[in-house]
């Protein structure tokens, strides 16, 4: 049956989820390491990718469009009206967390790590860039006129955000972070609480 971009397969290994790459990626590897880790750790229910007779995790069908099997399990999404279905997802990322420390794979420079200031530099230079491109145009849309109306409340909160940031202890911590080998799931985050 259908997944989100995946067809999900019942095999007589359990399910599995069968979805396009869509580029060859180097993280595929790392990926796998950290999860089997997670996996070893007393962790259940890990999407880890399936090999295929190769024992390749990337898979070139004919037409050369890549694949990845992922073990599936069946569930649902948490009900985000209910307070301890959440406090548990909390608890979850937090234990996670709490095992991604000292991860030692082969494949470490798919291990990387986004330097928050350069990212909030990076945003407030495209702000101010769209800014004046939207100024800059003869005939604007509704949207681009509201835009320019909110502009200076966005860059004072990006310049703000940058700010605060340079006088926390962020340095410190990411030093210490990457030092410690530490590894932050970047698909479960407060978007997903």
């Amino acid at each position: 049956y259908k997944g989100r971009q995946s067809i999900i397969c019942e095999t007589d290994k359990g399910l599995r989820l069968v979805k396009e790459l869509g580029f060859q990626s180097p993280k595929i590897e790392f990926q796998n390491c950290v999860k089997k880790l997670l996996e070893d750790s007393e962790f259940y229910h890990i999407d880890c990718f399936v090999q295929n007779l190769d024992e390749e995790l990337i898979t070139k069908d004919k037409d050369e469009t890549l694949y990845v099997m992922k073990e599936w399990y069946d569930g649902r999404e948490i009900d985000v009206r209910n307070r301890s279905e959440i406090l548990l997802a909390v608890k979850l990322l937090a234990l996670m967390h709490c095992k991604m420390v000292n991860i030692d794979c082969d494949n470490t420079q798919s291990h990387r790590y986004e330097d928050l200031f350069a990212e909030f530099e990076k945003h407030n230079k495209e702000l101010k860039k769209i800014r004046n491109f939207v100024r800059d145009k003869n005939k604007k849309t509704d949207y681009e006129i509201c835009f320019i109306n909110v502009f200076e409340m966005f860059q004072k909160d990006g310049l703000l955000s940058t700010e605060r940031l340079e006088k926390s202890n962020y340095q410190a911590l990411l030093t210490d972070a990457i030092n410690r080998g530490t590894v932050c799931h970047g698909d479960y985050n407060h978007h997903n609480i």
